[in-house]
């Protein structure tokens, strides 16, 4: 959206769309964490595991990527933050959040809640079962904000679903 409103800027034209765009995305990360707290009221000792580091999936691109500050904001308010991204180096990561990341089975492994920042396939590949054989549980709660699953997927779980866009399930 800032190229838009660059390029608008360029031509004397005020382009509010792509401003509003911008404002809206950037209260995004904070959304998520809402979307988590409504669910588990205080996340102070809660483990919750980060899936994604990148901006966009598929790529070790973390310019203006949203994970950091979600993991700035859930480590202020207590949580045990695990990471994992299968594209952006482990170096960088622990440089950038001072999180070492883990592999996917080890960062759901116990964990109370799961946040999908980037689209990765290897997060669209998985479903309820995978998650839950990977937690070890069906009690967590997930904050998919890459539509990531179908809501319905966890119907039949004790799964607390919540979707950037979609509303909940198991309320």
């Amino acid at each position: 959206p800032w190229f838009v409103v660059n390029l608008g800027d360029k031509f004397d034209l005020d382009l509010q769309t792509p401003r509003v765009s911008r404002r809206v995305n950037n209260q995004m990360p904070k959304h998520m964490i809402n979307l988590l707290t409504d669910v588990l009221s205080d996340i102070d000792d809660v483990t919750v595991a980060v899936l994604g580091y990148s901006f966009k999936a598929g790529t070790d691109d973390t310019r203006n990527t949203p994970t950091k500050e979600i993991v700035e904001n859930l480590s202020e308010s207590g949580a045990n933050v695990t990471i994992t991204d299968p594209f952006v180096s482990s170096a960088k990561i622990r440089k950038e959040v001072g999180i070492e990341p883990l592999r996917l089975p080890e960062a759901l492994h116990e964990t109370d809640a799961i946040i999908i920042v980037t689209g990765h396939e290897q997060y669209q590949s998985l479903d309820a079962d995978d998650l839950i054989s990977y937690v070890g549980s069906d009690e967590f709660t997930v904050v998919d904000g890459r539509f990531t699953f179908d809501p319905e997927d966890f119907t039949d779980t004790s799964i607390t679903y919540r979707g950037v866009g979609r509303g909940g399930i198991n309320e």
